[in-house]
């Protein structure tokens, strides 16, 4: 059930940031969050980096929390770390920003603000722009169709109850919706639909989602996958399967339907060597559909041995 933080003290944040093998976006995201006018205690992830990231932020932010995973857990693996972290000391909001992203001073401030200001509000995101230009590239996050399996991103304004997810480039979640409904679900997705995954659940559990819109942020957009298309577009298709296959009543009808859409425009554009990368992805998704869970049952799950839940 929502609540709010006691008025008698501030909000403690705690902010993560997954670093892989992009040391100089995360030493720029991590400034960017030593500036802010709300200093939040921050929590630096290297997810399996084999290029001496993880030694390399050590030294540069001594001052910080910097842990490292032995190898590549994905983003939301990545984040569970620290997120773990941030609930063990008992942070009452965490704000998950990308490695490439860059906050403006007031961002964290802001969003902040907002979840004092609703206490009813469990996610809540900001206005993300591209690195160097001031066109909106998120506002907030986006919704996504459970019957055609085809969604769309926000890039202005729309009423707060159109929003399925708030994307995970610049998020801040109230620490009771993480331990309402537990973690991000690393064992269903390595890569994508992880926020949107957990935006559901936590509106299945009574929570809202929110966007402040005076928090802006700059992401650069770069991804994990540093240009290799076919690798994105075959996690991209393994998560959206298990996320239709999740949460779709009817999850046959938005899989043939977006598999018909994808395929086509792989088509249209000459695309083979994509094409191939999401008929593998979707194999990969139904190798491993058995262990989706629903809505339901992950929420009412959400404080037994889940893979997703909150405890270590």
């Amino acid at each position: 059930m929502p609540d709010c933080v006691s008025a008698r003290r501030s909000p403690s944040i705690a902010a993560i940031v997954v670093n892989w093998r992009g040391l100089a976006d995360t030493i720029e995201c991590v400034e960017s969050l030593e500036r802010s006018t709300l200093v939040p205690n921050i929590v630096i992830v290297d997810n399996g980096s084999d290029d001496g990231s993880y030694q390399a932020l050590r030294r540069r932010f001594a001052k910080h929390d910097v842990l490292e995973s032995p190898r590549n857990l994905g983003f939301g693996g990545g984040c569970n770390i620290g997120i773990r972290a941030a609930l063990h000391r008992e942070a009452d909001y965490v704000l998950l920003v990308n490695n490439d992203a860059r906050v403006f001073d007031d961002t964290i401030e802001r969003l902040v603000a907002a979840g004092e200001a609703q206490p009813g509000a469990g996610l809540i995101g900001g206005v993300l722009f591209g690195d160097s230009t001031d066109a909106v590239q998120t506002w907030g996050g986006g919704w996504v169709s459970l019957w055609s399996g085809r969604g769309r991103t926000f890039r202005e304004p729309v009423d707060v109850e159109r929003l399925d997810y708030i994307a995970g480039a610049c998020l801040l979640i109230r620490s009771r919706v993480l331990r309402d409904v537990g973690l991000f679900d690393e064992s269903s997705y390595f890569m994508y639909c992880e926020d949107t995954d957990l935006a559901f659940r936590a509106k299945a559990a009574g929570w809202q989602l929110s966007v402040a819109s005076a928090a802006r942020a700059r992401h650069r957009g770069r991804g994990s996958f540093r240009g290799d298309e076919c690798l994105a577009a075959r996690y991209a298709a393994r998560s959206l399967m298990i996320f239709l296959l999740k949460y779709s009543r009817m999850p046959a009808v938005p899989i043939v339907l977006s598999t018909v859409f994808h395929v086509g425009r792989s088509l249209i554009r000459r695309r083979f060597d994509v094409l191939s990368a999401l008929m593998r992805g979707r194999m990969d998704a139904w190798r491993d559909h058995s262990t989706v869970g629903t809505t339901a049952a992950v929420v009412s799950e959400r404080r037994s041995s889940s893979p997703f839940s909150y405890s270590s």
